[in-house]
Order: structure tokens, then C-alpha cells, then sequence
């Protein structure tokens, strides 16, 4: 995903808004929740592996926009190393991750 994306789907909500129906709209998620999940999803493994082997980012219509950054790379690769190490101790010491 792109560098803002969170602010973009902020964006996009508020532009269609207007668009929703009353039930839609009083069911729609709070900014926190939007940012919980965009945050679960942008933490898992496949996520942190996809940053390492892909070059570009995209934005909330596919399109590619712009390159993945060598630092975010590295901190991908470091992110996704303790990922797995902790699934391998999960898995040989049958304790819960933290």
C-alpha cells in the first residue's frame, strides 16, 4: 500500500459520504477502527514479505504509484525475521506470541 493510504481512505469516505445510505452511514467505522485494521494488515507476515519482493506501492484503486523505499524494505525484512521467529517458538514451546 502507499505511503498516506490511511489518509486517503479518510478522504474517500468523506467524498462519498453523501452517497450512503443513513444506515450505511451510522454503521460505517470509527477512525480508529479503520486505522486498527489497516494497521493489522499492513503488521502480518505475508504483508511485511509482499514489501520485501514487490518495487511499487499502490493506492486504493490499484494503481501502482509509487516505489517501496529501501529503508521500508529493510525494516520489512527485519519485521518479517521476527515474525517468523516467534511462529517457530510459538510452535516448539507451545506458549502464546507477545
Amino acid at each position: 500500500l502507499k505511503v498516506g493510504i490511511l489518509y486517503d481512505i479518510f478522504v474517500w469516505i468523506e467524498a462519498h459520504k453523501e452517497n450512503l445510505s443513513e444506515e450505511q452511514y451510522v454503521t460505517l467505522p470509527t477512525k480508529t477502527a479503520i486505522r486498527d485494521a489497516v494497521t493489522f494488515y499492513t503488521m502480518n507476515l505475508w504483508y511485511q514479505k509482499a514489501l520485501v519482493e514487490q518495487d511499487k506501492r499502490y493506492d486504493l484503486d490499484g494503481f501502482a504509484v509509487d516505489d517501496v523505499q529501501d529503508v521500508h524494505k529493510t525494516y520489512a525484512t527485519e519485521r518479517h525475521t521476527k515474525i517468523e521467529e516467534k511462529i517457530k517458538a510459538f510452535g516448539s514451546s507451545g506458549k502464546a506470541l507477545v
